[in-house]
């Protein structure tokens, strides 16, 4: 009898044993599979995120040293100026961003005209590594206007091809044409923001602006003037 309770306890051992194994490999097998792609994707985005992170870190330290250092004031102030926006602006600080999205250049190959004065000189300073800037010549805004201008009305684009849409926006002041708009913005004319403000940025094609060819014309030695205007570019992409 003795022996035939070890064989029974034995077998009951053996059985017990394999059951349990049984029951590891069920579960191994319920559990979800480790997708090697998907760890590789989630190991890209947080090198991605630390990048952006240091990058935001050292824009935000460039703003804070050029604002900390004297700026040299333009001696001719109130001058049209064409600022156009040459690189994304993703990795900058918040600084950059609020600056570049009050100058209304929401995209790359954006362009709108500015005011030259000495808060427009000091905003533009903080921002001159994601734009260009130059003093566009009166041929310059003509072709700007002429060729690539759109009026915002509401939220919407409307082709600056009938001067009535001029005269009942701008009628007001005595701007009733395309000419009148022309010279408001090469004289930086008393009405000068209020054109500004009815005016689309303007959008330049992709194919013709050669933008990777674009420096900033902001001077990095000897001061903070601006150099030659950017005619050339202009007569290039248009």
């Amino acid at each position: 009898m003795q022996t035939v309770s070890e064989v029974v306890l034995k077998k009951r051992k053996i059985s017990e044993k394999h059951s349990q194994q049984q029951r590891l490999e069920s579960e191994f097998a319920k559990k979800p599979k480790v997708n090697k792609n998907q760890i590789r994707e989630n190991f890209k985005r947080a090198e991605q995120f630390v990048a952006e992170y240091r990058s935001r870190q050292l824009s935000a330290k460039k703003v804070q040293r050029l604002a900390s250092t004297p700026l040299n004031q333009i001696e001719q102030h109130d001058t049209v100026t064409l600022v156009i926006r040459t690189k994304s602006v993703k990795g900058a600080c918040a600084k950059v961003k609020s600056i570049v999205q009050s100058l209304r250049l929401g995209d790359v190959r954006t362009a709108v005209f500015v005011k030259l004065d000495a808060r427009m000189q000091a905003k533009l300073r903080l921002v001159q590594s994601y734009v260009t800037v130059g003093q566009p010549s009166l041929n310059s805004v003509k072709e700007l206007i002429y060729k690539r201008g759109f009026a915002k009305i509401g939220s919407n684009h409307v082709a600056l091809s009938d001067n009535r849409v001029i005269e009942e926006a701008l009628g007001k002041y005595g701007i009733v044409c395309l000419e009148d708009l022309v010279h408001q913005i090469h004289t930086v004319g008393p009405h000068f923001d209020a054109v500004t403000r009815f005016l689309w940025p303007i959008k330049f094609d992709t194919e013709r602006t050669g933008v990777r060819a674009i420096t900033t014309h902001f001077s990095t030695e000897g001061g903070d003037s601006l150099e030659t205007p950017i005619d050339a570019f202009v007569r290039r992409m248009n």
